[in-house]
């Protein structure tokens, strides 16, 4: 079975998912492409992604203004005005998908509408959601209610989507999206170990 995952450079996280999520589908036995439709369609979104970590690094006092202003432009909810659509149709159709999961916020509705436009071919379309909990930092365009499911880490993150407008029935508690590592066990970082080596008391 073959997985196709959304994802952007902006922020981190973003990609730090999709490649936990491609080694873990590839670890079953399945086939996987991470694909950042933003960065690889059209220069316009690269600059506009590279500007977003510029302001995350540099000048994170201008974060609140862009976001907002991405969340009002809403760039990429309509396929008829996605430049570079082109290349991200060719891009699927060559791979070939048996499922898509976008793990970014503005992935979700014209990327969405543009893969279900490929013929004979429906194919199943998943949002992974990293985002914790509400507040100002969780997008709207995280939720397309015509999405296939909705998964996020915690129960916090379908209550928000739900908010939106995300049917329930559509919500997913999947847990967090790490690369193996992560749960492996490192008894260096035991509980007693920690308040011992800094001289701190339970």
């Amino acid at each position: 079975m073959k997985l196709l995952v959304l994802s952007a450079s902006t922020g981190g996280g973003h990609n730090m998912r999709a490649y936990a999520l491609r080694d873990w589908w590839r670890e079953k036995g399945g086939d996987c492409e991470v694909y950042q439709p933003l960065e690889n369609t059209f220069w316009g979104y690269k600059l506009g992604c590279q500007f977003y970590n510029f302001i995350q690094k540099k000048m994170p006092f201008l974060h609140y203004g862009y976001f907002n202003f991405l969340e009002l432009a809403s760039l990429h909810r309509n396929p008829g005005i996605i430049f570079g659509s082109k290349k991200f149709l060719k891009k699927t159709k060559e791979f070939s998908p048996d499922l898509i999961v976008s793990v970014h916020a503005h992935l979700n509705h014209g990327y969405f509408k543009l893969s279900q436009t490929i013929e004979n071919k429906i194919i199943p379309y998943v949002v992974y959601c990293g985002e914790l909990a509400d507040g100002n930092g969780f997008s709207r365009h995280w939720v397309n209610p015509d999405v296939d499911l909705f998964a996020s880490p915690y129960q916090e993150g379908c209550i928000a989507a739900e908010k939106r407008g995300m049917p329930s029935s559509k919500c997913l508690v999947a847990g967090p999206l790490l690369r193996k590592p992560f749960y492996a066990q490192d008894r260096s970082f035991d509980r007693l170990n920690i308040l011992n080596k800094y001289g701190l008391h339970a």
